[in-house]
């Protein structure tokens, strides 16, 4: 998504916030703090810097980006939802750390109740990426290559529970969760990311 795009969605999500807090006392009379799930570098952290800085400038208080990665994402949205709920800490969430992450285990951390959404930061399509040296030119010819090699094909991503994990639920292939970043280097490798510019992230 537009650079441009992001920060207007991040217009409406400071109004917002601003709104909800408003009736209680006047916001914000300190720094706010935006827990990231996920480690530094992706696309859901830049997002959050973008929304952050413009946050700043609009609310006049310092607003402080903290990642706060693993176990897909759930771990940043645990510290978010058992804080307390007065708008000075909230967490840039995807459908993935939202609704996915709680589905897996038996005992959840939090659920969609422990949270409040404020808007909408950014849509972002999930892109498939293969070593430029790969036989694997298109999506198709990939999937038969897959079928026909069980288990001979590894798949990079965030997590488990996360929606890129979900969205390549392939049958017969190796799933590798990525600590940040994950470059893959060899022809049977795939990586699957977001692409910068459609999963929804929410403040």
């Amino acid at each position: 998504m537009a650079r441009l795009e992001i920060l207007k969605r991040a217009v409406a999500a400071v109004a917002a916030l601003a709104a909800c807090a408003a009736m209680a006392q006047a916001y914000p009379a300190r720094p706010v703090k935006i827990v990231v799930p996920f480690a530094p570098g992706g696309n859901l952290d830049v997002t959050a810097r973008i929304v952050a800085e413009h946050m700043a400038k609009t609310l006049g208080q310092p607003v402080i980006v903290e990642n706060r990665a693993g176990a897909g994402g759930a771990i940043g949205g645990e510290v978010v939802a058992k804080a307390p709920a007065d708008g000075y800490t909230v967490v840039i969430g995807t459908t993935g750390t939202m609704v996915v992450s709680p589905l897996m285990v038996p005992t959840p951390p939090y659920g969609l109740a422990n949270f409040t959404a404020v808007g909408m930061t950014s849509v972002t399509p999930l892109v498939l990426e293969v070593p430029a040296a790969s036989p694997h030119k298109d999506f198709p010819s990939y999937l038969a290559f897959v079928k026909a090699n069980p288990g001979k094909v590894t798949i990079g991503h965030s997590g488990n529970g996360t929606t890129n994990h979900i969205a390549m639920g392939l049958p017969d292939v190796v799933h590798q969760f990525e600590k940040g970043e994950m470059v893959p280097d060899e022809p049977n490798e795939i990586r699957q990311e977001q692409d910068p510019g459609g999963e929804s992230s929410q403040p």
